[in-house]
C-alpha cells in the first residue's frame, strides 16, 4: 500500500502542477488550495504564484484540522 500511495503522490503532485488554479481553497480567503487523495485519507495543501507551486503540507485528512499549521 505504501507504493501505492506514493504513486498516488507523484501523480497528484504532477496534476497539481499542471493546473493549479483549478484546485478548491483549503479556507475561503487563505492562499493555500488543497487536493484530496482518492483512495487514502490525505490531503495536499499548496500555495502558488506564477513562478512555482509549494507544497506546504502531506497531510491526514482525519487529524485535527489545520494541525499542520503549527
Amino acid at each position: 500500500m505504501g507504493a501505492e500511495l506514493l504513486e498516488l503522490a507523484r501523480e497528484t503532485f504532477e496534476r497539481i502542477q499542471e493546473a493549479p488554479h483549478q484546485l478548491p481553497r483549503w479556507v475561503e480567503g487563505r492562499e493555500y488550495r488543497r487536493f484530496v487523495i482518492d483512495r487514502f485519507p490525505y490531503l495536499i495543501i499548496f500555495a502558488y504564484d506564477d513562478a512555482d507551486v509549494r507544497i506546504v503540507a502531506f497531510a491526514h485528512a482525519r487529524r485535527r484540522p489545520g494541525y499542520w499549521l503549527k
